[in-house]
């Protein structure tokens, strides 16, 4: 996560939700998962329920992403090249002010990374958090972005599952001859290429459906 993302912040939060004061919060700490959200789409991840959604409407979360559990966020995404689901959880500790932050891989148990974050250096102002402008509201972006990406996002992808490309039909009879390394010596003439193509024809056949 580079600069750009950092000095982006505000305008990536309000593609999320509009203005500060449409999240419902008492604290900040809906504020502050919303903003650990954005890093994420900002990185190539995409929500798991829309996931083909253009750009800016990616940063968007589920109508419910701030009711569904109290003092808990949970976000699950996509991610082009990678086989599974990917978790990020906010959990607020109301008597410390400290949210603990998950990254996880669903369907494997070991990939999973975690950092804390103090509420109060992250979001100071709680009067700027009622308020129709999101300048001012995340402070000290540059160390919040930091630490995401040292202690969530590199560790989570760099231990996560690759998507295997699947091998489909090619398309010409040259292709699968290349693909399946199908050498037809001269001296076997018209006779063996005829077989080639009878054999690339079946491939493409249509499988009868019973």
């Amino acid at each position: 996560m580079g600069a750009s993302v950092t000095g982006d912040l505000n305008s990536l939060v309000q593609l999320a939700v509009a203005k500060p004061s449409a999240v419902k919060t008492a604290d900040g700490g809906a504020i502050l998962a919303l903003s650990l959200h954005c890093c994420m789409v900002s990185e190539g991840f995409r929500l798991k329920d829309n996931p083909k959604v253009k750009q800016k409407a990616a940063y968007r979360p589920a109508g419910d992403w701030n009711s569904r559990y109290e003092n808990e966020w949970v976000f699950e995404y996509t991610r082009p090249g990678y086989r599974n689901v990917f978790v990020l959880h906010c959990s607020l500790q109301t008597t410390s002010g400290k949210m603990f932050v998950h990254g996880s891989e669903q369907s494997d148990q070991r990939n999973i990374s975690y950092m804390g974050l103090n509420l109060q250096k992250y979001i100071p102002d709680l009067a700027a958090c009622t308020g129709a402008s999101w300048a001012g509201v995340v402070q000290n972006q540059d160390a919040m972005t930091s630490q995401f990406r040292d202690h969530i996002l590199q560790p989570l992808l760099s231990q996560a599952v690759a998507e295997e490309p699947s091998e489909s039909v090619p398309s010409t009879i040259g292709e699968w001859l290349c693909r399946r390394e199908v050498v037809i010596p001269a001296a076997l003439g018209v006779t063996a290429a005829a077989a080639a193509v009878v054999v690339y024809l079946r491939a493409k056949r249509p499988t009868a459906q019973p």
